[in-house]
């Protein structure tokens, strides 16, 4: 899905609506010339429409019933959808700890508490780090309370439930597929302290679930982009535990994961966009990058930044584009023994693996791998030297692969 942000006065009306929601005050009135269709289809790529609805319904006069209705169905949905994932969470957490298997919620489920309301942070998947050796008997656990078993492998296991309810068990806080987050991250126990009155179940300190939230936005960041709530989190993070954190072991971590200029980046953009700080011209180039990546990015974006990491100091854009698109029909080892868990043990059968992918993804899957390569084949010198600027912008240096 695109999303025509165009006119930056949309995205910009979009923040300062849930900036005025955040501090509880009214939000500014609407523009005249505001295309009101356009603010709710970039609030709902960027999964805030529910929450624009309370800065909406502060306005005087409030906004027309048909503009007003997507608003609160989105508002409605949240309601309901953020009761029932509290239940079914708190209901999986309990039969965790009954059958001893170690488990830690992360990200949206602990943050959302912290939001004016916890329907305000909406989320489309619950996240739990299961220890890897247990993740078989957390299947059971997961299967017996009626979820059902959507995928598995790569660095999370994947349950539904129908209407709403979708599980990531995770190996680990970030996947080995970003290995300098994953080197200093790990697995995640190492960061992961007893509940109090629990014996299985895991939570973060304050700190290091604030270095988390930072290197998972990084994460998604670098591959295809992150979106306003991303953002947003930091700022309802430390706007609400600022005088409760150890800043001095942050900033001292942030610099030991090589996110430390990325972190300052979004914490400073954070306060152009809900407490007034005047925007640079830098801030608000990465204000449009991030009104124009959706919740999770965009496939463009992602394809840019794997273009970029095939691109050694010596290639030419032309030289490291054919590199890209090869790896697109020949990934590498360690991408393919998620698929085929053979090549752990036999790594000589890897060209067998490549026919066999071949062979099922134009049975199964043509529309999919069209679509990337006519991504990788409308890559233009432009579009990398683009997202290298940005990425220069928000903190990081152009990622090579090793």
């Amino acid at each position: 899905m695109t999303v025509d942000s165009g006119k930056p006065k949309v995205g910009h009306y979009l923040i300062a609506l849930l900036a005025a929601v955040l501090h509880g005050k009214n939000p500014p009135p609407l523009p005249p010339e505001l295309d009101l269709e356009k603010l709710y289809k970039l609030a709902a790529w960027h999964h805030v429409a529910n929450m624009a609805y309370y800065g909406l319904i502060r306005l005087d006069p409030l906004p027309p019933p048909a503009v007003m209705k997507p608003f609160q169905e989105a508002r409605n949905l949240a309601l309901v959808k953020e009761a029932r994932q509290e239940l079914e969470v708190g209901q999986l957490v309990m039969a965790l700890e009954a059958h001893q298997i170690k488990h830690l919620p992360l990200k949206g489920f602990i943050i959302k508490h912290l939001y004016p309301q916890p329907d305000m942070r909406l989320m489309a998947d619950i996240d739990i780090l299961v220890e890897e050796s247990q993740l078989q008997a957390a299947k059971e656990v997961m299967l017996a309370l009626g979820y059902t078993a959507f995928s598995e492998g790569a660095n999370h296991d994947v349950y539904h439930k129908m209407p709403v309810m979708n599980i990531e068990l995770h190996r680990a806080l970030i996947a080995k597929s970003y290995p300098d987050l994953h080197a200093y991250f790990g697995a995640g126990w190492e960061r992961a302290v007893l509940k109090e009155g629990t014996n299985y179940h895991y939570q973060m300190t304050r700190e290091d679930f604030y270095i988390y939230l930072l290197g998972h936005m990084a994460k998604h960041y670098r591959n295809a982009g992150t979106g306003i709530r991303s953002v947003m989190d930091v700022w309802v993070y430390k706007n609400q535990l600022q005088n409760q954190l150890d800043w001095s072991y942050i900033q001292t971590e942030l610099r030991k994961a090589g996110l430390f200029d990325f972190a300052q980046n979004m914490e400073t953009l954070a306060e152009c966009w809900f407490d007034g700080r005047e925007y640079s011209e830098e801030y608000l180039a990465l204000t449009q990058f991030i009104l124009t990546s959706g919740t999770y990015g965009t496939r463009r974006r992602a394809a840019v930044n794997r273009l970029i990491k095939e691109k050694d100091a010596e290639d030419s854009f032309y030289f490291a584009k054919l590199k890209y698109t090869l790896r697109i029909l020949f990934p590498e080892r360690q991408h393919m023994a998620i698929l085929f868990p053979i090549l752990n043990q036999r790594p000589f059968l890897l060209p067998f693996t490549w026919v066999i992918r071949g062979v099922r993804t134009v049975l199964f899957k043509p529309v999919r791998i069209k679509r990337r390569l006519g991504d990788a084949v409308s890559l233009t010198e432009n579009h990398s030297a683009e997202m290298e600027k940005i990425q220069r912008l928000s903190g990081f240096r152009p990622e090579r692969r090793s």
